[in-house]
């Protein structure tokens, strides 16, 4: 942040205060912390910037005053606030707080440097340590270091809690003790062993290895035995039948043509290896459902079943590679399709995966009455919504059937039907009655008129020959009657035209009945 003050003269001086929190304050993990500070000039205005510094987290804030952190390490933090002016002049102020701990009442030592116990020998050494404590400024501690029980150095630590000893060691072992004591005469000590060795022996580069360990190349801690290869034309490995650069990031080591970072030594093609140890892995390899990104895409299995590949949240074969759904999709190229949606009707999708297209409850759909017989026709109140004709036993387009387990009951029944629909009544159609069929009484036949066209017969009533017939039963019913007259009184009756004659010799009418079934509905 950079803050303008107007002036015509530059500052000579300035104040920085930390006005919260306060000092030695605690603070749980995860807590907001309120970090406020004030700027004062003691004489002339000026452009100035500043910075929140953590001896754990180091800057944590360069834009305001006032500002509230809640990300700082667990543990203890020297807060430092610091001013610096255009025009040469710096304030700060100072904090400790800890995140996460109790407070400790000793000073705390840690060694930094050599950081592993080596230092060379006959040559200027720097060892550091950090010296801070939980009550006071660092600068306001004394530290003590001494070697072999003679005292080298001694001082504050800096208020970034440094406390820098330069020695020189000759060949061997020394014991290193550290002192230091805070304000209230708490005092911490240290010890460890630090060791002066030959060049051969000492690590310059920090890489885990001195020459007599093999390192061909001490100055460089990318070059050390077993390092793995860069793209650098150097050894870094170490080792002479070791081709340079092999196995680095631009050699293709598994002959698939590609290399990590292109453009690779021995292979013509720019695009990036993703795995240089797999053949079958790389930018023009077909993904397949393993778990590994086979095409270098950035994306593992996709267009595979067990990727989600259309975003719905759902593959074909869970587990699922980028979804932790183990629900399956029907149609992984189609969003709107996956066992969250909802069925739409009659658009020829299984939208929701259920395995049925148009299932109960799809948008679109309609009520219909629980249908027994399937007639189209329900008897109850039960519903439920389906699209199209509804879906088995729920056919019902009303719950107008009288009796619901017989398909030819129901109101729109036109025929008629001999045997009772199931419960002992005939009443098919719904009426509340029972309609017969056939209804009436004959009683014989009547004769008629001798004619040149034979003996005239008709009924004496159209009906049953011996009572009317109930639903169900079984008759004789008289349409018509006809003339029986026997061979030798064809002849009588054709030529004398006499009907008293014609039926002295046998002529007679006689009922046409047929046996039936008395059919309701």
């Amino acid at each position: 942040m950079l803050i303008t003050l107007l002036s015509c003269s530059e500052p000579i001086a300035l104040n920085a205060t930390i006005l919260s929190p306060s000092n030695k304050s605690s603070f749980e993990i995860g807590e907001d912390i309120p970090f406020q500070a004030d700027v004062v000039f003691i004489e002339g205005k000026g452009v100035f910037n500043f910075s929140w510094f953590s001896s754990k987290d180091g800057i944590f804030n360069q834009e305001s005053l006032s500002y509230t952190q809640n990300t700082l390490s667990t543990g203890f933090h020297n807060i430092i606030f610091e001013v610096k002016s255009y025009g040469g002049v710096t304030a700060t102020d100072t904090l400790s707080l800890i995140i996460g701990e109790d407070y400790i009442d000793e000073p705390q030592i840690e060694l930094l440097s050599p950081n592993n116990g080596t230092v060379l020998e006959d040559a200027p050494t720097n060892i550091e340590l950090l010296v801070y404590d939980q009550q006071d400024r660092s600068e306001q501690l004394w530290a003590e270091l001494f070697l072999q029980d003679e005292l080298i150095c001694d001082g504050s630590p800096l208020n970034n809690g440094s406390f820098v000893c330069e020695t020189t060691l000759q060949m061997g072992r020394y014991d290193l003790l550290v002192l230091a004591t805070d304000l209230d005469q708490y005092t911490s000590t240290f010890e460890t062993q630090i060791e002066a060795v030959s060049r051969a022996d000492f690590d310059k580069d920090n890489d885990g290895y001195t020459p007599n360990q093999g390192d061909c190349d001490d100055t460089n801690n990318h070059i050390y035995p077993d390092a793995p290869e860069l793209c650098d034309g150097l050894d870094n490995d170490c080792d002479e039948s070791t081709l340079t650069d092999v196995g680095s990031e631009c050699y293709d080591d598994d002959g698939d043509g590609y290399c990590e970072a292109p453009p690779c030594l021995n292979s013509d093609l720019t695009a990036p290896d993703c795995d240089d140890e797999l053949s079958q892995v790389n930018p023009d390899a077909q993904e397949i459902p393993n778990g590994i990104d086979d095409d270098c895409d950035g994306n593992t299995d996709e267009g595979t079943v067990h990727y989600d590949d259309d975003g719905d949240g759902h593959c074909e074969l869970p587990p699922c590679t980028n979804s932790d759904s183990l629900k399956v999709d029907c149609l992984d190229s189609d969003p709107l399709i996956s066992p969250d949606a909802q069925e739409v009707c009659s658009d020829g999708q299984d939208n929701d995966c259920s395995g049925i297209e148009d299932d109960e409850n799809a948008i679109g759909c309609s009520d219909f009455f629980l249908d027994l017989d399937g007639d189209t026709f329900g008897n109850s109140e039960e519903t439920r919504c389906y699209c199209d004709n509804g879906s088995t036993p729920y056919t019902g387009l009303d719950n107008t059937d009288c009796y619901d387990e017989n398909a030819q009951a129901h109101p729109l029944q036109t025929e008629f039907f001999t045997e009772d629909r199931g419960d002992g009544s005939f009443d098919y159609d719904c009426s509340g009655q029972e309609e017969l069929e056939f209804e009436g009484e004959g009683d014989g036949c009547n004769t008629g008129l001798l004619t040149a066209l034979g003996l005239q017969c008709e009924a004496n009533g159209v009906g049953w020959q011996d009572g009317q017939k109930s639903c169900g039963e079984s008759g004789f019913w008289i349409e018509e009657c006809a003339p029986d007259i026997p061979v030798i009184c064809i002849a009588i009756c054709a030529i004398t035209g006499n009907l008293a004659q014609c039926l002295e010799c046998g002529a007679v009418c006689l009922p046409d009945m047929d046996y039936t079934d008395q059919g309701c509905r």
